[in-house]
């Protein structure tokens, strides 16, 4: 009828405004700035009053939970111990009932989104839990939960998670569905054969490639990822042919700006054919470089994120389908396939299906083996798997689950007889991890090919989208023998909104001779960078006549002279 049943003051119990929280067994639980008081659903007096120490950074009375009839509360120092724990109190009289105290050692990191619970844990944190069964304490790794009002939520049998821009460490990102998982077995040369698929070229005598100086066979030229040729590039540009590689997107225009990532890869030249991929039609395409003849075309299972490495006569390929392509670089026929993920199963990302092992990065050659990386995170389905196998045959010769490094496994490099992944190095004959004295190229907390920063400004902050050299930093890189160019977006990045201050700086620092710095407003997007014997050439969204226009542009090593 919605007629008054009753009325009560709060002036006895509180001076300040209090907030309803939730209903159990005929009491109304509230809070207030001075704690929790459980109210009487009958007339509205106040039954009990809980002050407790909160948590900080997020730490709130109003984070009450309800769960197995009592009302649990987060308190930073149980029983002035110190200790942080969930207490579960009585919700008639107030009274603690079961305690799950954190352990000293384990690390937590209270947010600001509301903690979560099930029928048997607390989501809280950094996407932590605690079991109520056992009073256990566990972190997961490869995620956490949104900001604010966003968090998380258990539902399905799931546990979902959303967009953040979190800069503490590396993770996996945008709307997730997280389940429960076994942990995979890593696989030995001794039970890889059954994972090995040879093609209809296996075996054959495949004709040599030619290599040529102006050849760049792989992702960023070489196997350190440079960014740069000694060969001179061209004076001056003029289309000799184009191709159309990627076509239109069958999905709406909308659901490309959802992902940060170019509709295809770069391309790469080797053999007097130019490859590149299509990245969300798993087509590879080849074409003669000099007349963009189209030669042939290769199908994957699945998106393709990185180029091709071109190893004499053969194309090795990933692909986000968890398998390693082998063809022949002349006419695309399949030698072998290696899968190199630990199962051959799907989950969905970003509309389509794939593996949950993809293999990231493409494939790097090096001293005669073949290495590629299949997993998303360290955290995540048993973690990520690196494997050398031989390019002839798909053989493996070792793999490693790498533990306990940073940065995102996406790009491999090999130097100094061992393959760097983030910050893990590895032995390239054993495999065994290396304790490597040099860094070389690596991407930020979101990796050497996510493009985030072009679109969304908010992902350079703390460092998000920062690439690492040594002792050098920027958005793009690249490293001649004589030289290291580079690209900063702006002076400065708000650590809260992400947002960009002062000037972007295109810059040069010879080991021999002057440097120099051209400044660009901060509105400006370098999208490419190359060098190629004493020029440095960038495209991108750059000003030009007073307003921003694509572009490429020559400047010389020497003084920076366009």
């Amino acid at each position: 009828t919605g007629k008054l049943n009753w009325q009560a003051p709060t002036k006895s119990w509180t001076n300040s405004e209090p907030k309803l929280l939730l209903y159990q067994k005929g009491i109304l639980v509230a809070s207030t700035r001075n704690g929790n008081h459980g109210i009487s659903a009958e007339n509205g007096s106040e039954r009990w009053h809980y002050e407790y120490p909160r948590i900080g950074h997020g730490g709130s009375y109003e984070k009450v939970l309800h769960m197995h009839d009592l009302v649990w509360v987060h308190t930073a120092s149980t029983g002035n111990t110190g200790q942080y724990a969930w207490e579960g109190l009585d919700p008639l009289t107030g009274e603690i009932k079961k305690k799950v105290i954190q352990p000293r050692d384990f690390r937590y990191k209270h947010r600001c989104n509301y903690d979560v619970a099930t029928q048997r844990y607390f989501v809280c944190g950094s996407m932590d839990f605690a079991d109520v069964e056992t009073g256990e304490y566990s972190h997961f790794t490869a995620a956490r939960n949104s900001c604010r009002t966003g968090g998380s939520v258990p539902a399905n049998g799931l546990l979902y998670t959303f967009p953040h821009a979190c800069g503490c460490f590396p993770m996996l990102r945008g709307f997730l569905g997280l389940a429960d998982t076994n942990d995979p077995e890593l696989v030995t040369a001794n039970t890889a054969s059954s994972r090995l698929e040879k093609g209809p070229s296996f075996g054959k005598a495949v004709p040599s490639g030619d290599a040529s100086k102006s050849d760049w066979p792989t992702y960023r030229h070489d196997n350190v990822r440079s960014g740069s040729a000694t060969v001179a590039g061209p004076t001056a540009l003029k289309e000799l042919w184009s191709a159309q590689v990627a076509s239109d997107p069958t999905t709406a225009p909308e659901e490309w700006d959802l992902k940060d990532g170019g509709r295809m890869t770069s391309p790469v030249i080797a053999g007097g054919l130019a490859y590149a991929a299509a990245t969300d039609q798993h087509r590879l395409s080849a074409f003669d470089a000099e007349t963009g003849k189209l030669r042939w075309q290769f199908a994957a299972g699945g998106r393709v994120d990185c180029p091709p490495t071109i190893d004499s006569s053969l194309c090795l390929l990933g692909s986000r389908d968890g398998w390693v392509y082998c063809l022949r670089a002349d006419d695309g026929t399949l030698v072998w396939r290696f899968r190199a993920a630990p199962e051959d199963r799907r989950v969905v990302a970003y509309g389509q299906l794939e593996s949950p092992w993809p293999v990231v990065g493409g494939v790097l050659a090096y001293d005669g083996l073949a290495y590629c990386v299949a997993g998303r995170h360290e955290g995540a389905d048993g973690g990520v798997f690196v494997h050398a196998l031989e390019p002839k045959t798909g053989e493996l010769v070792w793999a490693n689950r790498p533990r306990d490094y940073t940065g995102v496994p996406d790009v491999l490099n090999g130097a100094d007889g061992n393959i760097q992944m983030a910050s893990y190095t590895f032995d390239a004959k054993t495999g065994e991890n290396t304790s490597s004295g040099e860094t070389r190229l690596r991407g930020g907390r979101l990796g050497l090919l996510n493009d985030a920063w072009y679109k969304r400004p908010i992902a350079m902050r703390k460092s998000l989208q920062l690439w690492a050299g040594g002792n050098k930093r920027g958005q793009m890189f690249t490293f001649s023998p004589t030289a290291t160019c580079g690209y900063l977006a702006c002076r400065s990045v708000s650590g809260g909104d992400g947002k960009m201050s002062g000037d972007a700086t295109l810059f040069a620092l010879p080991e021999d001779g002057k440097r120099w710095r051209i400044d660009m407003p901060n509105t400006s997007r370098m999208k490419g960078m190359v060098v190629a014997g004493d020029r440095l050439y960038v495209a991108g969204k750059l000003q030009s006549g007073g307003k921003l226009t694509n572009v490429v542009r020559a400047y010389s090593m020497e003084g920076g002279k366009m």
